[in-house]
């Protein structure tokens, strides 16, 4: 159903989140499409330290050709060169392969994507992933390099609320935020549990209120922890070891005037809200799907070690 106007649209909105370390590992597979098109399909993890916890996933999949829906005209898709140029690189060195300090190092530009699906015991699971979409080689022109994640998120901040822990909940001094933005194709994106720090609560609390619109860079940051052994039972034993995974916001532009053409409206996002809940009832009336990955007639498959990587519960992705 067509909207009343234009403001009640949410524009596309900036959604880009690059992941500058090492190639971990890679899982390719070539194969064609329904259309007999070729394309291939990438899982990876890139790693940011030593540490192997330290690390984020991505995924892409590209066709060598994309059709016109009107004209059914093949034209060729520059994303197709840009996976096989980073494969060159990249496949048969990763830190799989050959180790960390030997590994391809490389800052892949991605798009944060919604990832929601009905598991195998049919319950809904809503999150997010990485598409990868450029590869930059850093450090060319003889600048450090920083491993890390960086992120550039237009968005409306849906809600602001003070962070507990514990048994009793005691406040911790941080804020846990909601921020909403949208994809290419104009869906959702939450993110949810984005931690302000305690250095940043006065400032955020004075210039952003819940409903305003900004751009927002969110960074994740991992701590390992050292838990002592729980009481009781007997003989040497190992202290628990884990790692904490945090969306944190590291910054954030001036908000948007309300007058402006760049704030997002309550009812636009009302409206979104709307849509991605009926999706979400599509998907559960539909129940599980069974593996969704794209089929192909030939494929090949590098060989892959996990990396265990230990999160949060409450991160999105």
């Amino acid at each position: 159903m067509a909207r009343k106007n234009e403001s009640d649209q949410i524009r596309k909105l900036m959604n880009e989140m690059t992941l500058t370390g090492k190639i971990a590992e890679l899982t390719v597979r070539r194969g064609t499409d329904k259309n007999n098109i070729l394309y291939i399909s990438v899982k990876g993890v890139v790693q940011f330290s030593t540490d192997k916890a330290a690390s984020r996933r991505f995924e892409c999949w590209e066709p060598e050709f994309r059709i016109n829906k009107e004209t059914k005209e093949q034209k060729k898709n520059t994303g197709y060169d840009r996976v096989e140029q980073f494969l060159k690189h990249a496949e048969a060195n990763t830190i799989a392969k050959v180790g960390y300090d030997n590994a391809y190092v490389c800052s892949l530009v991605c798009n944060v994507e919604p990832n929601d699906y009905v598991n195998s015991k049919n319950e809904l699971k809503e999150g997010l992933r990485l598409v990868s979409k450029f590869y930059n080689t850093p450090g060319e022109k003889g600048s450090p390099i920083e491993y890390g994640t960086t992120s550039q998120i237009e968005g409306y901040l849906q809600s602001i609320v003070a962070e507990v822990s514990g048994e009793n909940r005691e406040e911790t001094g941080r804020l846990r935020a909601t921020v909403l933005s949208t994809n290419y194709f104009g869906d959702l994106v939450v993110f949810k549990n984005v931690v302000i720090k305690a250095d940043d609560v006065e400032t955020v609390s004075d210039n952003y209120e819940v409903g305003c619109t900004a751009k927002f860079f969110f960074e994740y940051e991992f701590t390992r922890v050292q838990e002592a052994p729980k009481q009781g039972g007997f003989g040497k034993r190992r202290s628990d070891d884990r790692v904490i995974t945090e969306l944190v916001m590291a910054g954030a532009d001036p908000a948007c005037d309300e007058d402006s053409d760049k704030a997002i409206s309550k009812t636009a996002i009302k409206i979104a809200m709307n849509e991605r809940q009926a999706r979400l009832n599509e998907l559960k009336e539909k129940g599980y799907q069974g593996n969704q990955s794209q089929s192909s007639t030939h494929s090949n498959t590098s060989t892959v070690t996990k990396n265990t990587v230990i999160a949060d519960d409450d991160i999105p992705f």
